[in-house]
């Protein structure tokens, strides 16, 4: 079940007005449990117009040329790229940001798990549950365009 209350969203600093408008949808479009635990777990979302030289080399050692959003677990944040956002569909950006949301969330129920297919198959399925079924297909057929 999903709300449209007020549970306020992690801070968001999107500098991209897009970007912000599709990340504030979705955060309210999310369930309640979900909101409660992440609004003080997730520490900031942001954007980067390119991802670092850093980013790029852990981006191409998974063989992954463009990747749309980035939970990044040691710091709490998840990091949107405008770069890449500009060649994807709302619905695929949606589905990498609940993507990334899903990593947190799991990552706050069970810390301890730490298989890399496992975290990201949940990145998946969760986001599914929560009603975003539409957008983690958009997001898929990004991934298989542009890897």
């Amino acid at each position: 079940m999903t709300s449209n209350s007020n549970i306020p969203h992690p801070l968001l600093e999107l500098t991209n007005k897009h970007l912000d408008q599709l990340c504030s949808k979705a955060w309210r479009r999310l369930p309640e449990g979900v909101k409660t635990d992440m609004v003080s777990y997730i520490q900031k979302v942001s954007d980067v117009q390119q991802w670092s030289p850093t980013d790029k080399q852990v981006l191409a050692n998974g063989n992954i040329r463009r990747n749309l959003a980035w939970y990044s677990s040691g710091e709490r944040q998840i990091r949107v790229c405008i770069e890449d956002c500009d060649v994807a569909s709302d619905e695929a950006i949606v589905g990498a940001f609940v993507h990334e949301i899903a990593h947190a969330y799991q990552e706050r129920l069970t810390p301890s798990i730490v298989d890399a297919g496992k975290c990201n198959e949940a990145g998946d399925l969760l986001p599914v549950g929560w009603g975003f079924c539409k957008e983690i297909q958009a997001l898929k057929e990004y991934r298989k365009k542009f890897g």
